[in-house]
Parts: C-alpha cells; sequence; structure tokens
C-alpha cells in the first residue's frame, strides 16, 4: 500500500485525529491559562529532552536501517569512545552534584564578607550592571588566552574577585593538565557561558529555561558555568563534543570541589558545570616591605618580613644607590626578593627596560614590578599611550624573565587604564590606608615602623601564596 493510496482511504478518519488533537491542546491551554503548566508544554519539552539525549543512537538506527541492530551497533564505552583512554573513572551526577542550598549557603558567606545583600537581588535591570559592578568592586573578565567568554545574552561579564581568580586557577589548570597529558594539540580553552545576572535577566531567562531558578546565585558575582560539550582552540573556533577535554576539566573541577574552593553542579539540561566560590578558611596572610634609598634598615636580622620588594631604577639613567647592597643584604638570609622600577613619562621605554635589565641583571626572586605613581606627568599622559607604555613594559618582561610583571598602581588608576589587555600581570595595590578594592595580589595596606628600619616603611600584604609570584613557580 503506498502513501498516497493511503491518504486517499483513510483522509476523513486522520482529519478527525488532528482536529481531535487540536481541540484538546487548545481546551488544555484555555485550563491551565499558563503555558509552561499545561500537559501540552510538558509532552513538547520531554519530547525535546528524548531527542536531544538520543539523537546520536537516531543517527545509528537510521544508518543501519534495514539491518540486523544487535549485529551492527555496539553500545559505546567509556574505554574504547575517548581516544585519550579513560581519564576520568568518575560519575559526573554523583561527582558534582552539590545541592542548591548549598551554593546559597556559599554566597552568602562571600556576600557577608563583601557587606552586600545576602537575600535581595544585587542589580534589578539589565541597564545598571556595568555601573554596578565597577563601583562595588566587582572584575570585569575578558576572553583571553586561558579562557573564552561565549556571546552573552543573559548575564554580564563581572564577577567578585574570588569567583574570577577561582577561574583563572580552572582555567590554567585546565591548560596544564592537557600538557601533562600530551593532547594540548591546538591550546583549547574552556568556554564559559553563563556569569552575573540582573533581576532582569532571571525573569527573561526562566521564559525559556525550566531549569532557572527565581533565587539564582548568579546574581550575586559568586557563580558561573562552565560548557563541557564547548572549547575554544587557539583561532577563536569552538570544539563540539570532545570527550577527552570534558573529562581533563572534571579531572581539575573535582581537584577544587575536594579542597573546599568551590561547589560544582553538574547540569545535564544546560550541558554544563555550575560553579560558586566558596569562602576559604582564613589563613595567615604573609607580610613583606618594599624598601629604597629613602629607607635606611639599622638591622637585617631584625627583620621578619616573608618577602622584600626594592627600588632599582627610575626612568633610563637613575638606579638607586642602596639597591645592591639591600638585595646582598636580604638574600643572604634567604628573604625572597623583588625588584620595581619608577615609570618615567620623560624617556622611552625601551631605554628605560635596558636600565632596569642592566641593573638587576637576573638576581631576584619575585617578579619584576613597575610602579606607576599617580603624578602629574603621568595623569595628564593620554589613555592609550599609558596603556601602551606599561604594555610594552610587560612584553619585554615577559621576553627578558619568562613572566609578565606586577603592576604597582591605585584602585583610580586601575579601573581608568588596566581592566583591559592586563589579564596576564599581577596588580599591587598602593591604596594605603583603605579596603582593597580591586583584585591585587599584593596590597600596600599601610605605612607604619617595623623593627630593623629607621623610622617608618611602606607595609604589604600578600594576598596569594608566594608561589604565585616568585619566578621559579611562574608556569601560568
Amino acid at each position: 500500500m503506498n502513501i498516497r493510496f493511503f491518504f486517499q482511504k483513510y483522509k476523513k478518519a486522520i482529519f478527525v485525529i488532528l482536529l481531535s488533537g487540536l481541540l484538546l491542546v487548545t481546551f488544555d491551554l484555555v485550563i491551565h491559562r499558563n503555558v509552561r503548566k499545561s500537559y501540552t508544554y510538558k509532552i513538547a519539552e520531554n519530547t525535546y529532552v528524548f531527542i536531544r539525549k538520543y539523537y546520536r543512537w537516531g543517527v545509528k538506527v537510521t544508518k543501519y536501517f534495514g539491518r540486523s541492530f544487535t549485529d551492527n551497533i555496539e553500545k559505546p564505552s567509556k574505554k574504547t569512545f575517548c581516544r585519550c583512554g579513560n581519564i576520568y573513572d568518575g560519575k559526573y551526577s554523583k561527582d558534582f552534584n552539590d545541592l542548591q542550598q548549598e551554593h546559597v549557603s556559599a554566597k552568602n558567606q562571600m556576600m557577608k564578607k563583601h557587606r552586600l545583600s545576602q537575600n535581595i537581588p544585587l542589580v534589578n535591570k539589565r541597564s545598571d550592571v556595568k555601573k554596578y559592578a565597577h563601583s562595588n568592586g566587582f572584575v570585569e573578565i575578558h576572553s583571553n588566552t586561558r579562557y573564552k567568554i561565549q556571546t552573552l545574552t543573559h548575564s554580564h561579564p563581572y564577577l567578585l574577585p574570588e569567583a574570577k581568580n577561582l577561574l583563572e586557577d580552572i582555567a590554567c589548570d585546565f591548560q596544564r593538565e592537557l600538557v601533562n597529558r600530551k593532547i594540548n594539540t591546538s591550546h583549547n580553552r574552556i568556554v564559559v557561558t553563563s556569569v552575573f545576572r540582573s533581576q532582569e535577566d532571571v525573569t527573561r531567562l526562566r521564559k525559556t529555561n525550566t531549569n532557572g531558578s527565581r533565587n539564582s546565585v548568579h546574581m550575586y558575582g559568586t557563580t558561573f558555568d562552565v560548557s563541557y560539550v564547548r572549547f575554544a582552540n587557539a583561532n577563536g573556533q569552538d570544539r563540539m563534543n570532545d570527550r577527552c577535554l570534558k573529562e581533563v576539566l572534571a579531572v581539575v573541577l573535582k581537584k577544587y570541589k575536594n579542597n573546599g574552593s568551590c561547589y560544582v553542579k553538574y547540569e545535564k539540561l544546560q550541558s554544563c558545570f555550575h560553579i560558586t566560590v566558596k569562602e576559604r578558611l582564613s589563613e595567615e596572610k604573609l607580610q613583606g616591605i618594599d624598601l629604597s634609598h629613602h629607607n635606611t634598615v639599622t638591622n637585617w636580622d631584625d627583620i621578619t618580613a616573608s618577602f622584600v620588594i626594592l627600588k632599582a631604577t627610575e626612568g633610563m639613567t637613575w638606579q638607586d644607590p642602596k639597591f645592591n647592597q639591600y638585595r646582598e643584604e636580604a638574600q643572604k638570609r634567604k628573604i625572597p626578593v623583588g625588584v620595581y622600577h619608577l615609570l618615567s613619562t620623560q624617556s622611552k621605554i625601551k631605554d628605560q627596560f635596558h636600565n632596569f635589565e642592566k641593573t638587576v641583571e637576573n638576581n631576584f626572586e619575585i617578579r619584576p614590578a613597575i610602579d606607576i605613581e599617580a603624578t602629574r606627568q603621568i595623569q595628564q599622559l593620554v589613555e592609550k599611550t599609558l596603556r601602551k607604555m606599561v604594555r610594552e613594559f610587560a612584553d619585554s618582561c615577559i621576553q627578558r624573565y619568562g613572566c609578565s610583571p606586577i603592576i604597582y598602581t591605585t584602585e583610580d588608576f586601575y579601573k581608568r587604564f588596566f581592566t583591559q589587555g592586563f589579564d596576564d600581570c599581577l596588580f599591587w595595590s598602593g591604596d594605603v590606608n583603605a579596603k582593597r578594592h580591586i583584585n591585587c595580589a599584593i596590597h600596600q595596606k599601610e605605612i607604619r615602623s617595623v623593627p630593623g628600619v629607621a623610622g617608618k616603611v611602606d607595609y604589604d600584604v600578600l594576598h596569594c601564596k608566594l608561589s604565585d609570584i616568585l619566578l621559579e613557580k611562574l608556569d601560568k
């Protein structure tokens, strides 16, 4: 019986069935009024999930149609499906099953730390997000060599500093793990799919996403989503459904989950890992000092600093007269030494870096630093000019020492000049006697007296591990 004959013979019955179905759908929608609560919507949603879940099997069934399925189709196993072997032995839904209440609890702790609202959404309208983020210590994130931010339609690229640091660490460890396993052939990067949301974003999202929560932790800047089906290569192109990359990402996330850095939820429908940063147990922060010819050290044996940063040069000719002496004394006592250059607007960066390189040689332990003081000459510079000068100095450091520098600056200068294009650099906050606003590794917290130094000295607090700023540990 061909199709044409079938429709001619049973056209009345087919018409009755279609009309009945249309009437039932209409009656269903009228009764429930809310489309999302109707049986029709639920049937359509479950059908979509079923098709999405079994699409790959459907392709195979179509391919082998008319043959013996049991003879030709084998269910793929973990050992044969991944070209790199069985990298991750666990089960995603069991290993990454942190409840919504745990994510909310971690969010509340972070809000308490930053003195922000724990229960009321921080921003109501999309148009207010940028202004709020810049005025409340949020950090803007951009695509870089470690991760890619996909086009965001229901969120904005802002996170609290702790969440941004966690994202950086995960991305770096992901690439390092690929290199260790010799599968990083195209410099693959993770893809961030969702970040900070306003109340308006959540309302819009809930119209299309059934998993969207009215009290989403995305509204507080502590949470971000990382896709496990999309990864970006060096050219910015996406790689889809690469099981090797997914398993490596799971290995990295499990490490951070186990050490208490975050909560992770495996989202099946959204194809992503839902990650919320946790407030770590407070550890004693290392403290250091920075010295120049203005300071007089009376007894190096009395100095208890965990690190010392010394002024080396300024401009293209000037060299600190006490630099070599202080460096020698500190290194005798096994104190890690850092060096910094005071930027000048009166000479070329090439000449200034030559003066710096010649003076410090290669005899220091901490990343080199560049000091951007808020002088009249610096403030009169055009934004593009200052950014270009600092970027040139940073590139020279990378070429000479294999690492980007630490940038000493204030909160005002950071927001004006360094929120973009300097993701590879660490920052040293010069806001003395102020709250640490910018995402800095070192904070010049106060000017105070310390044992072993006459008068007062710049007193610094380290907000990361000491290994993160040491030269020999810089593999990120």
